[in-house]
């Protein structure tokens, strides 16, 4: 990520002194407004991520019968599937921590 990161902080320097007319001596003040530039589109965009979520949350309230879901969850975990829904927890629980299904390591 941090590669990622100062890739594109070095491409926006790159481009902050194209856009300046390429002038000589200036390369920290172009650095520093890349770094500015790439932390604000990244602002922006967990801004715009978290405004999807919500948005997304609100259409799925609106569309959703999360009361049904929660019942039929409920009516599994104490119905007939109660057992298998056991056993496979604790087979990945125990994959988990790396041991096999036996609980050996």
């Amino acid at each position: 990520m941090l590669d990622d990161r100062l890739q594109r902080v070095r491409l926006r320097a790159y481009l902050v002194w194209e856009r300046e007319g390429r002038p000589e001596g200036r390369e920290l003040e172009h650095w520093l407004s890349a770094e500015r530039e790439v932390a604000d589109e990244e602002d922006a965009a967990g801004l715009r991520a978290g405004r999807d979520y919500d948005d997304a949350l609100k259409r799925f309230e609106k569309t959703a019968d999360v009361e049904k879901a929660a019942n039929a969850a409920r009516e599994a975990l104490n119905g007939p599937e109660r057992d298998t829904l056991e056993k496979a927890q604790e087979t990945a629980r125990r994959r988990g921590k790396g041991e096999d299904a036996g609980g050996k390591r």
